[in-house]
């Protein structure tokens, strides 16, 4: 399992839902970031494919 179809999968998704709630286009580009490093670095302790989304 790797990151990049999982990222291409739910990105838009997180950038609609994070500009719904932050104001800030500087800020929701932060926390994607931010998203997108945690995801990759615990990526290897997600045991069922299907708590991805989650």
């Amino acid at each position: 399992m790797t990151i990049e179809p999982i990222w291409q999968a739910y990105k838009n998704q997180l950038k609609a839902f994070l500009h719904a709630n932050i104001s800030n286009p500087a800020d929701v580009d932060d926390l994607l970031q931010e998203i997108l490093l945690k995801s990759y670095l615990n990526l290897q302790t997600i045991k069922d494919s299907a708590s991805i989304k989650s």
